[in-house]
C-alpha cells in the first residue's frame, strides 16, 4: 500500500510544477513568433505588389504556411514526416521522390 501512495505523491507533486519551460515550448514559441513575423514581412510586400485585397491575403498566406508545412515531411516525428514513412509503404511511391519534391515545391 505504501508504494501506491508515494505514486500519487509523486503523481500530484508533477502536477503543482506548474507550467515548465522546456525546449519544445521555446521551439513552439520562436516558430510562432517567425511565422508572425514572415507574416507581417510578406504582407508589406504582397500588398504593394497587387491592390487586389483578397489576392494579397491569399498570397501572404501561401508564402507564410507552405514552407513549415513542406519542411514538416522532413522532420521524421512530425505528422508530416510520419505521414511520408507509411507511404513509403504504398506501391508505387518512393521516399526518394517525395524528398526530391519538397525542395522543389520550396524554390517555386
Amino acid at each position: 500500500m505504501g508504494g501506491v501512495s508515494r505514486y500519487l505523491d509523486m503523481v500530484h507533486g508533477q502536477r503543482r510544477g506548474g507550467w515548465k519551460i522546456t525546449s519544445k515550448t521555446v521551439l513552439a514559441f520562436l516558430a510562432v513568433v517567425a511565422m508572425i513575423s514572415s507574416g507581417i514581412y510578406w504582407w508589406g510586400v504582397q500588398s504593394q505588389l497587387t491592390t487586389n485585397l483578397p489576392m494579397a491575403i491569399a498570397f501572404t498566406a501561401i508564402l507564410v504556411l507552405a514552407p513549415p508545412v513542406l519542411v514538416s515531411f522532413l522532420i521524421p516525428w512530425s505528422p508530416g514526416g510520419m505521414l511520408l514513412q507509411k507511404s513509403v509503404r504504398v506501391p508505387g511511391v518512393r521516399r526518394g521522390d517525395c524528398l526530391c519534391a519538397v525542395p522543389d515545391l520550396l524554390f517555386v
